[in-house]
């Protein structure tokens, strides 16, 4: 059996091939040396091959040459660009990855949870109850990434309305809820317990559902500044939306005690939304409906009334984003609400 050269013994003769120069004529004298070349190198038969073949084919040299300047300077360059375009976005997902360690952890204490109190058929596979469960998490978690269309966030045209929201925060703008940002401490941050904010959207639509965002309880200081009940209002606006109000009047009056928010500007609001942000969901994203009869009435609206009647129990509230969908209204319809 030959034996295995050592690779951690640079001095084994095992890992070199002894290489002599061919014999000269008798007679002629001649310094004799003994080629030491490593066994992973390529012998001298195969170098003369590889410049024989560029010296009859210059295409394949340059070929050669191309690859070589492309590896070593098109490739780092691209490099760079990839670096330089990536390096905000990998900021802005450390906050994600944060909050996705919990869902892990929670994800599997549901999982143990799952195991230890569901009775198990003598057939079943405990690896496909898991399986299950876990596959239900991830689609869970995937509905929060992958929401509908946002007409209240500030990329898609939406502004702060002034006059429907009053001075309540002490730290960062109202239009900070308008924009895709989770980050702790970068909310609203109302110095009570209520407050509200107007916000106007590029163009009228037909609201269906809005959401509130809040950061997770695992990476916030304080979850009591969560907001609780929260009141979504619309500005009734165009002859069309007046006409649908008024035939709708009896199930907008009752829909919300109060029958308007603590500031009107002057205007007339309906509720279309009541509801409550739940602390102790798995989702630290929620989303609600409107009422059925908003629905009904068909009515549209461009201005829209987030107030927030109390939080769980905090000093003050925090309100990191809001959102509106819907669909958008068909050109005849905006043009009446004009």
């Amino acid at each position: 059996m030959t034996a295995t050269a050592d690779a951690n013994d640079p001095f084994d003769h095992r890992r070199f091939v002894f290489e002599e120069p061919p014999a000269t004529q008798s007679g002629q004298k001649q310094v004799r040396f003994v080629n030491l070349r490593p066994r992973t190198s390529p012998s001298k038969k195969t170098a003369s091959s590889m410049m024989a073949l560029t010296n009859k084919h210059p295409s394949v040299a340059r070929g050669w040459l191309t690859w070589r300047t492309l590896r070593s300077v098109i490739l780092p360059l691209l490099l760079v660009m990839v670096y330089t375009t990536c390096s905000q976005q990998i900021n802005d997902s450390r906050f994600f990855v944060h909050s996705l360690i919990p869902r892990i952890s929670h994800l599997y204490a549901n999982s143990v949870r799952l195991l230890s109190s569901t009775p198990v058929p003598e057939q079943a596979s405990l690896s496909t109850l898991v399986k299950e469960h876990i596959d239900s998490s991830i689609q869970r978690a995937l509905q929060e990434l992958y929401t509908p269309r946002d007409f209240a966030l500030s990329l898609d045209g939406a502004r702060i309305a002034t006059g429907l929201t009053p001075e309540h925060s002490f730290k960062n703008p109202a239009d900070c809820i308008l924009h895709e940002n989770l980050h702790g401490g970068r909310c609203w941050a109302l110095k009570g317990t209520r407050g509200q904010v107007g916000i106007a959207t590029l163009s009228p639509i037909h609201p269906t559902n809005v959401t509130i965002d809040h950061a997770p309880r695992e990476v916030v200081d304080d979850i009591s500044q969560a907001p609780r009940r929260v009141v979504v209002w619309g500005v009734v606006d165009g002859q069309f939306n007046h006409a649908r109000y008024a035939e709708y009047r009896p199930l907008f009056e009752s829909a919300h005690e109060r029958g308007s928010p603590l500031e009107t500007d002057g205007q007339t609001l309906v509720a279309l939304s009541v509801f409550e942000y739940n602390i102790h969901s798995s989702r630290h994203v929620q989303t609600f409906p409107v009422f059925d009869h908003v629905l009904q009435s068909g009515m549209t609206f461009g201005v829209f009334v987030f107030e927030f009647e109390s939080n769980w129990g905090g000093t003050g509230t925090c309100i990191y984003r809001v959102r509106l969908h819907g669909s958008v209204v068909r050109f005849n319809i905006a043009n009446d609400n004009m």
